[in-house]
């Protein structure tokens, strides 16, 4: 019986062995298949980030815009002047349409490029 055993203690060894290799060999494809989905993601990732931060920067300046331009109106002299008084109302109202389209068109951009799904790696 030992010596039956021992005849076969070098081909158990092996099978273990082998199955060992396997397993390290199996989990290390699948390590490397995560690490690729995730450096997608990432990619994906801070590409959308870099136009949100654009779009952002957009509606941030466009804020800028309009804040900057009310208080020049605003410190404008009075006036009575009916043409003027109307053109300044004028003015102001395409102020805030100029605003309004950069804030829609920033929304129309932040809707057309979404952040990317998280995967499921």
């Amino acid at each position: 019986m030992r010596e039956r055993l021992r005849k076969h203690v070098g081909v158990i060894l092996m099978v273990v062995a082998l199955l060992v290799g396997g397993q390290y060999y199996w989990a290390l494809h699948q390590q490397e298949e995560k690490v690729q989905c995730l450096t997608d993601y990432n990619t994906a990732f801070a590409k959308q980030s870099t136009l949100r931060g654009q779009f952002n920067t957009d509606s941030d300046n466009a804020k800028t815009t309009l804040l900057h331009s009310i208080g020049i109106a605003l410190s404008a002299p009075s006036t009575t002047d009916p043409k003027i008084q109307a053109q300044r109302a004028k003015d102001f109202l395409q102020l805030f349409a100029t605003y309004d389209a950069e804030v829609k068109k920033v929304d129309a951009e932040r809707t057309a490029n979404p952040l990317p799904p998280l995967p499921n790696c």
